[in-house]
């Protein structure tokens, strides 16, 4: 049989009040045989032909009540500790143990859970603050897993802007040896056009600045494949935190609109209760208002009768004559006095309408101080939960503003590939026209304005590159920053949720 607590507290004292009663019996029952025993004895010490041995018997009477009294009270005393122990093992024990994870929870530690085997109110609430806690413990485990991979996902993404931070500047490096190639290549030419007895060394110089400028186009080929595929990392980076961020946007906006619907709600109920309350006043006003008039009534039936008697008296007077107005009369007094007795219960109902109508105000005035409470609490949960919903859109804000900044080193990626195809282009007819000139020694001067011709293309590609490039080192050191405060966010997030232990 399961016990509550109020049984459990009922058993034991009752336990102890029949030991204590028994105790006192057998006490008392011990008094009195060694008073008994006492008064034998002395009446036995009056004669002097009392024997020792019948002295010596009530002696050794006297001592096993003696004996018996303090066993009895031995006894009493183990079995009241006994009941003590067992009521402090099963009500006061689980307080202390619910109390004691009370303050683990306090201090941030979700890990505790209390251990308690009753089933009285004891257990109830221990298995409440149970469930509370493990509610507790999912939602601070989801909080942490969000924040780590925020973090995780903001060191991904440094490490690929550095990555491409150090491809962009080889492919500034590999432009400017470009464009010194071309510088090479114009006083080659020039010195070509002054000093045509030069020709084959002058070509033997152009070959080997095309074949550096064709190897340094390949090393900046592979500069641009490795900044591409950094930038395809950074990518898929960013799609997991701006995924995980909507997650956590999604889950904090359904907590927000149950508390809003709860708040709703509790509004509801005290307006309800206060248009209620407005109703039982408006109906205490108005059985104000029925006591006049059943006061109003009461008045008019004691005047009703006092006439009817008054007829009766004329009618008696006039004899004969006035026997018929006798007779109405009489009628007349009789509606009287029911319409005072109709008076007089519906004024007493009228009262006990008033007591329940004040008991109901009363009970109202309760409801409406619990629903204000309600109010509050739910107002509180509500700005935290919309804390945490403003720190979640900073967050996308960032991972948004960041894929911005992405899309800007996307276009300047696809430039600058598309400036180095046109320079490998253009050094490519470099070494052909080269070839011409060796092989057409005849067409020397035709040759060189072409190549010069080539040339100044060539470097104003190369600046169309490089002008790329610095774009595209302003776009990392954007995508550097927005990282770097996208880090610091899931960093406050982890920080927060470390606060407690799961």
């Amino acid at each position: 049989m399961i016990l509550s607590l109020r049984g459990k507290l009922l058993l034991g004292f009752g336990l102890l009040i029949v030991l204590l009663l028994v105790a006192v019996g057998l006490g008392y029952y011990s008094i009195n045989e060694v008073n008994n025993a006492f008064l034998i004895l002395s009446e036995l010490q009056d004669y002097e032909e009392a024997s020792l041995e019948e002295i010596s018997a009530i002696t050794a009477r006297i001592d096993r009540i003696q004996s018996t009294l303090l066993l009895v009270g031995l006894l009493a005393l183990a079995a009241g500790l006994i009941s003590a122990f067992f009521l402090y093992r099963s009500i006061l024990g689980p307080i202390l143990e619910l109390t004691r994870g009370c303050e683990m929870v306090e201090k941030g530690d979700l890990r505790q859970e209390i251990e308690v085997k009753s089933k009285d109110e004891i257990g109830k609430v221990a298995r409440s603050f149970n469930s509370m806690i493990q509610k507790l413990r999912e939602l601070i485990s989801q909080v942490l897993r969000v924040s780590s991979a925020l973090a995780s996902s903001s060191e991904e993404l440094s490490s690929s802007i550095e990555e491409i931070s150090q491809a962009t500047e080889e492919i500034a490096k590999t432009i400017s040896q470009v464009a010194q190639g071309s510088t090479e290549q114009s006083t080659e030419l020039e010195a070509i056009s002054q000093e045509t007895q030069k020709i084959s060394q002058i070509t033997h110089h152009l070959s080997e600045a095309t074949q550096r400028n064709l190897n340094l186009i390949a090393e900046m080929k592979k500069g641009l494949e490795k900044n591409r595929l950094s930038l395809y990392e950074i990518e898929k980076a960013m799609k997991v935190t701006s995924t995980e961020g909507e997650n956590s946007e999604k889950e904090a906006r359904k907590g927000q609109e149950l508390l809003f619907l709860l708040a709703q709600n509790i509004q509801e109920i005290s307006r309800v209760t206060q248009e209620v309350a407005q109703s039982i006043s408006t109906l205490e006003v108005r059985s104000q208002e029925i006591s006049k008039i059943v006061d109003l009534i009461t008045g008019i039936a004691e005047e009703t009768n006092l006439l009817a008697l008054n007829a009766a008296i004329e009618a008696a007077r006039a004899g004969e004559a006035g026997r018929g107005f006798a007779v109405v009369a009489s009628e007349v007094r009789k509606l009287a006095e029911q319409s005072a007795q109709a008076a007089q219960q519906i004024s007493a109902l009228i009262e006990e309408v008033k007591n329940d109508t004040q008991m109901a105000v009363e009970r109202m005035e309760r409801a409406e101080d619990r629903v204000q409470e309600g109010v509050k609490e739910s107002e509180e949960v509500a700005k935290n939960f919309q804390n945490i919903l403003a720190t979640v859109q900073k967050v996308i804000q960032s991972v948004s503003n960041l894929g911005l900044v992405f899309e800007e080193a996307k276009n300047s990626q696809k430039i600058t590939e598309k400036s180095a195809e046109e320079v490998a282009a253009l050094s490519e007819d470099n070494a052909q026209m080269i070839q011409e000139i060796d092989s057409r020694i005849q067409g020397v001067s035709k040759s060189i304005s072409s190549v010069a011709l080539v040339s100044e293309e060539n470097a104003a590609s190369s600046q169309e590159v490089s002008a790329s490039t610095e774009e595209q080192s302003a776009s990392l050191e954007e995508l550097t920053s927005a990282s770097r405060f996208l880090a610091q966010l899931a960093q406050e997030l982890r920080d927060l949720a470390a606060t407690f232990q799961v």
